[in-house]
């Protein structure tokens, strides 16, 4: 009986029965876990009436590419070795 659960991964959720029009028509509803196109054929075998219900699931879109995470590369700040040179004696002259 309906509803009819479908359990993995599958396109259809469940198929259950919706309120039709009027007292000639059913209605089955068919959920689905992601979007899809339909289509419908009718076949007869004599008196009988076979419809056959066809689901293809759309594309997925494309994954997301992965995050880019750019590593900041410090260089160490060179700085010039002062050369010290020793203290003159301001009072004493220069040669």
């Amino acid at each position: 009986g309906l509803p009819l659960l479908f359990s993995g991964n599958n396109l259809v959720k469940a198929i259950r029965s919706g309120t039709p029009k009027d007292a000639q028509t059913l209605r089955l509803v068919v959920d689905l876990t992601e979007n899809g196109k339909t289509e419908a054929v009718k076949r007869q075998n004599g008196s009988n009436y076979t419809v056959v219900f066809t689901i293809n699931a759309d594309a997925p879109p494309p994954p997301p590419p992965p995050p880019v995470v750019a590593k900041r590369v410090e260089t160490p700040a060179v700085v010039a070795p002062r050369v010290s040179e020793p203290a003159r004696n301001p009072f004493k002259t220069q040669r």
